[in-house]
């Protein structure tokens, strides 16, 4: 590959824009999703817990989480806009049930 290839796929995986960074997203979700569930298993998550997590690409994860137990609020931050408008859209169930709140954020500032 080439170094300007290379810098390419570096700037998606920290920033995703554009239809290649939903390519990204879902790629990352797809590639990470095993890992992802056994971290959410390993929370030990119950009823009524509030959950916060940072640079939650498209958030295709977070169903699963909501399968953990009743009553969760899930706070999610991310740096990418184009992130943060899938993670809405794959969610949008959880969100307007007021259940999920996803926001873009500075990373040098967590707003909680």
């Amino acid at each position: 590959m080439k170094n300007e290839e290379l810098q390419a796929i570096a700037s998606q995986l920290k920033n995703p824009t554009g239809e290649k960074g939903i390519e990204m997203g879902n790629m990352m979700n797809e590639t990470n999703i095993n890992m992802t569930k056994h971290s959410i298993q390993n929370l030990n998550i119950s009823q009524g817990n509030k959950i916060l997590e940072l640079g939650h690409g498209n958030a295709g994860h977070v169903e699963f989480l909501f399968e953990q137990a009743q009553n969760l609020k899930y706070y999610g931050l991310e740096m990418s806009e184009l992130m943060f408008k899938e993670a809405r859209q794959i969610n949008r169930n959880f969100v307007s049930q007021k259940q999920a709140f996803f926001s873009i954020y500075d990373v040098n500032k967590i707003p909680f």
